[in-house]
């Protein structure tokens, strides 16, 4: 959230609240205006959503520090 810092900066009077969780929510009954979300919403018809960006997940595996001792 790099931006962030620049956008509380330019526009003090909105407050922020951030809440993170893997559960889907009531949005209306939580009072939450907006959501981010990775993942697909289905069984939400209600909810308008929009793709605003791709990614890709990686996993990174080191070896077992024996492994990489040299001896």
């Amino acid at each position: 959230m790099p931006r962030l810092p620049g956008f509380i900066s330019a526009f003090p009077d909105i407050d922020i609240e951030m809440h993170f969780s893997d559960s889907l929510i009531d949005l209306a009954a939580d009072g939450i205006d907006i959501a981010i979300r990775s993942g697909e919403l289905s069984g939400w018809p209600s909810y308008v959503s929009r793709e605003v960006l791709q990614f890709s997940w990686v996993a990174w595996v080191i070896p077992p520090k024996k492994q990489r001792v040299h001896k």
